[in-house]
């Protein structure tokens, strides 16, 4: 399959992807906007970021697999520091229990859609951003695209319940597949005038509300298989489908970046309702200072999104900790892990992978009693296993413990992240992907019960 033509490159360049911290003012579609006056500083280039400007290219999946390294760290590897960053600030603010309503329903809704190039997309959404006229809700007939039957969720087989009815609770909570890219559009969600859409169409009038064909992922191991089984008519063999594709996961992500920055008061709707002044971007810029991955971090996140997004595969967020981890004084359901499953769920669901929070986490023990026993008790398809355990596991050993049954005792080998007290950067001499919590640089004062009443959510 062939990459975009360097005309759609160079049209696609107008968009950028947005580093996890943007350090100018960029708007959530990635075009650079209007400095609020001359003293705020526009970023460097290193400041922008490196990801930011390989993004930019609106290459297909098959084509990054298959290119340089440089090429490879496109929209996946920013979708992974989206995941990684949002991890940090929802454990920082445990409590945050509406934030995924923002992304869940804000990131799919209203826009205008037109069958044009990129350029003209990007320019027509700046422009409905920039006018007081509500643009046009595009809708698509989803009848072909919704799922037909329901599955269940669990990777477990309890004891004495193999004979049990499919969808049973005994077999796990029973849920609608994700099976393309369009089954969860809803234009109509209270959210979508002012954070935006995720707007993909099929460009190809034969497959619009239609299945494309896919080969037998179930038929190989771990999903791998060969460019060659791909079928004709496959979306991942359809230079304009993935370059549409691409365009809309870039948008995506930025617009979900935005949204979380919105609960905190520092984020940037598309509905041009907040003023970006000075005192503004300053806060914007402080709000949250994440560790920078290595080069081999990013290209094993890099690697895996590919896997995921080509194959419909699972990703797998599992947690390990004690009781604070566990959520002990608030409820299981607003864990921080749950809490940013329930927000990255959506996104990921747009790019046709199932995201799935675990937690594992146990109050007065920690993690080495079921580390005892591998990842048979955790999943052995974690994507990404984070250690949070410091009340409880002091000694080094017991840290070391429960990252090499992460990487050992499974079928992939997870992405490590330390919950803070166990930094696993030692595994990357072995070449795991590594990385840890950040830091929250900036939350608004509450100076009374009143004036909190007008703050954000998860700032309250």
């Amino acid at each position: 399959m062939d990459p975009p033509s360097a005309d759609n490159r160079d049209e696609d360049n107008e968009m950028e992807m947005q580093p996890i911290v943007p350090r100018g003012p960029v708007d959530p579609d990635g075009r650079k906007i209007s400095r609020p006056n001359n003293n705020w500083m526009m970023p460097s280039s290193r400041g922008r970021g490196r990801m930011a400007t390989a993004v930019a290219h609106g290459e297909s999946i098959m084509a990054m697999a298959d290119s340089d390294v440089k090429k490879k760290k496109m929209l996946l590897v920013f979708l992974g520091i989206l995941m990684v960053a949002l991890v940090g600030m929802v454990a920082v603010k445990g409590d945050a229990v509406e934030l995924e309503k923002i992304v869940e329903e804000g990131e799919i809704e209203v826009a205008h859609h037109d069958d044009t190039t990129a350029t003209t997309v990007v320019e027509e959404a700046a422009t409905a951003s920039s006018s007081s006229s509500t643009p046009a809700v595009h809708t698509i007939d989803l009848d072909g695209y919704l799922p037909k039957s329901m599955v269940t969720a669990s990777d477990y087989v309890l004891p004495g319940t193999e004979n049990a009815p499919p969808l049973s609770a005994a077999k796990g909570r029973p849920y609608y597949p994700i099976i393309n890219h369009f089954q969860n559009r809803n234009p109509t969600g209270f959210y979508a005038k002012k954070w935006g859409y995720f707007d993909l169409e099929d460009p190809d009038p034969k497959w619009k509300g239609k299945m494309r064909p896919q080969p037998d992922f179930a038929a190989v191991p771990n999903r791998d298989v060969k460019s060659t089984d791909f079928p004709d008519g496959a979306w991942q063999k359809d230079k304009e489908y993935m370059t549409r594709f691409l365009e809309e996961a870039k948008k995506l992500v930025n617009r979900t970046i935005e949204a979380v920055y919105g609960e905190w008061g520092v984020g940037i709707p598309q509905d041009g309702s907040v003023e970006l002044t000075d005192e503004f971007m300053v806060n914007r810029e402080a709000f949250y200072k994440w560790p920078k991955p290595s080069e081999q971090t990013l290209d094993g996140m890099t690697r895996r999104f590919i896997h995921h997004i080509m194959t419909g595969d699972s990703f797998k967020l599992v947690l390990g900790g004690h009781s604070a981890a566990a959520g002990h004084g608030a409820g299981f359901n607003a864990s921080y892990v749950h809490q940013a499953g329930l927000v990255l769920e959506p996104v990921f669901a747009h790019l046709g992978v199932e995201f799935r929070s675990y937690n594992f986490a146990q109050g007065g023990m920690g993690t080495f009693q079921q580390a005892l026993a591998g990842m048979d008790l955790r999943g052995k398809d974690a994507d990404m296993l984070i250690w949070d355990s410091s009340m409880t596991e002091k000694s080094p050993p017991l840290t070391n413990f429960f990252y090499r049954q992460g990487l050992l005792a499974g079928n992939r080998a997870p992405f490590l992240y330390s919950g803070g007290g166990a930094d696993p950067a030692a595994f990357e001499a072995i070449g795991a992907s590594v990385g840890g919590y950040g830091a929250l640089g900036y939350s608004p004062i509450t100076t009374s019960e009143e004036q909190a009443k007008t703050l954000p959510w998860a700032a309250r």
